[in-house]
């Protein structure tokens, strides 16, 4: 938006502040009341073109997985706002780990667990020890 030569062309300050100011609002007031400007044509909805009547659209989804409240949601929900009211902090859910890196895990603890043995009978002992408890995190 540019001003008018006839605005710059005005000496007075303060007068050619006041018709920047008026220019200023009747632009603003044109962006938002809409029916200020008379339209040159009429405006043509777009939404059938765009959007045709599609019978697929139509077919509900399956509702396979929706499940209807019986005693046992209305109990875990009433569990979880317990536990919130009681500040108990969420539960926290494992993260996924896959089943091959378990079972190298598994194999691994298990070479350990007899190499062990193996040396306690190499040493003399009497036997397997007793599993080492394990660790609290």
């Amino acid at each position: 938006m540019t001003i008018d030569a006839r605005i710059l062309a005005i000496k007075d300050k303060k007068e050619q502040d006041v018709q920047v100011m008026k220019m200023l609002s009747m632009n603003l007031w044109r962006r938002i009341n809409a029916g200020y400007n008379i339209p040159r044509r009429k405006p043509m909805s777009q939404f059938k073109r765009d959007f045709p009547d599609d019978p697929l659209l139509k077919i509900a989804p399956a509702k396979e997985y929706n499940r209807k409240r019986d005693s046992f949601t209305e109990y875990s929900e009433a569990v979880c706002r317990l536990d919130q009211s009681m500040g108990k902090p969420p539960i926290v859910v494992a993260p996924f780990v896959p089943q091959h890196i378990k079972i190298a895990e598994m194999k691994k603890r298990i070479a350990e667990r007899k190499a062990r043995d193996i040396a306690a009978l190499n040493k003399g002992g009497s036997g397997p020890k007793p599993p080492e408890p394990k660790a609290k995190k």
